[in-house]
């Protein structure tokens, strides 16, 4: 299975057959089923975290640049400057645009 798909998880299920049969004498293929879906699930929640933590990263430099741009055509660049030192401040201005 693992040459077939190139997926690391089946030498993880291989260590869990191994241990399970010298632990239990065999096999139970419940457990093994529900090893396999945990294994999928936690992957999938970890590659859900990066990819939404990306988006989210990139939605936030977008309107932080459309915030800091409208300041700057407006002459505000005092609030340009303030809003780079004052983390606060930006926050109070992205919520203040985004309405």
């Amino acid at each position: 299975m693992r040459v077939i798909s190139d997926d690391d998880i089946f030498d993880d299920m291989a260590e869990f057959i191994e241990e399970t049969q010298s632990e239990k004498g065999g096999v139970n293929v419940c457990e093994f089923v529900q090893k396999m879906k945990n294994e999928g699930r936690s992957e999938g929640v970890l590659l859900g975290r990066k990819e939404g933590f990306s988006l989210g990263r990139n939605e936030g430099i977008s309107s932080m640049q459309a915030v800091l741009s409208a300041l700057y055509a407006q002459g505000r660049e005092d609030d340009v400057k303030r809003a780079l030192t004052d983390s606060a401040y930006l926050a109070e201005l992205l919520s203040a645009y985004q309405k």
